[in-house]
């Protein structure tokens, strides 16, 4: 699939949050970033994120998105349906794929001639 075809699949809609503090010091390589979802109705307020969130907030000032919305965190819910998805697939497919090979392999060794 091509990175700009649609997948189908749920979006998450992301902002982020430049910090700036006093003057913008030209040597610095990197600006202070918080990443939120732009549903998110409070960036600055801990209460408007999940438990994960929370913790990132304190940790290093970005919560990456783990925003509740309706009672929910959009990023919890959207990694908890990529595992269940990833979880699927995994059951899906044959754990001993070799089993359909070697009876193949088998059936070409039957057919050839012994007089070889």
């Amino acid at each position: 699939m091509s990175r700009f075809q649609a997948s189908g699949q749920q979006r998450l809609y992301w902002r982020v949050l430049v910090h700036t503090e006093g003057a913008i010091d030209g040597s610095r390589s990197t600006r202070p970033l918080s990443w939120h979802l732009v549903s998110c109705a409070d960036p600055s307020s801990p209460e408007a994120h999940c438990v994960q969130g929370q913790l990132f907030l304190q940790t290093n000032g970005d919560p990456d998105g783990h925003c509740v919305t309706a009672g929910t965190c959009g990023h919890c819910a959207w990694l908890d349906a990529r595992r269940e998805a990833a979880d699927n697939f995994e059951q899906s497919v044959p754990e001993r794929a070799s089993d359909t090979g070697t009876a193949a392999a088998a059936t070409i060794v039957e057919a050839v001639p012994s007089s070889l």
